[in-house]
């Protein structure tokens, strides 16, 4: 009797231990593992697999009205397909910290973009690097095009 009481002791200790890992991980996530569903806005619709990432700024892409001399900043990839053409398409996200406020914005351009093909992007965001680590999620916020 006293072998069976061990055991589920032990097994109701590696529950509560997997639990626990499991709470902290969700607690420091930010956000990049959070499931996300399609979205269709405009006659696009942007692949679930969206990935944010802090990397090193590539000076050659930039934001009308943002002045980035940083060596970090952050970035929104992913890949879309159109319902119909567009010579310009802008794909807009608002990016958040943990109490959902917008601290940025990150846009993307594509040019010459044909219906039904299936296009990458990244989008660069307008959040200084020295708020870079307030980042939690982001979200579509509008895609415009002509």
């Amino acid at each position: 009797m006293k072998d069976k009481k061990k055991i589920i002791m032990i097994c109701i200790s590696v529950l509560v231990l997997v639990l626990v890992c499991i709470g902290i991980y969700k607690a420091f996530s930010k956000g990049e593992g959070e499931k996300r569903e399609d979205v269709v806005i405009n006659d696009v619709k942007i692949y679930k697999n969206l990935e944010g990432t802090i990397e090193e700024y590539d000076k050659t892409m930039y934001v009308e009205g943002y002045q980035g001399n940083y060596e970090k900043a952050y970035y929104i990839s992913g890949e879309l397909r159109p319902d119909k053409d567009y010579a310009n398409l802008l794909i807009l996200f608002d990016v958040k910290d943990k109490k959902d406020n917008v601290i940025g914005t990150a846009i993307a351009g594509l040019t010459d973009v044909k219906k039904g093909g299936d296009y990458n992007f990244k989008a660069l965001s307008t959040v200084k690097e020295s708020d870079l680590d307030k980042i939690h999620t982001f979200e579509v916020s509008d895609i415009r095009g002509e």
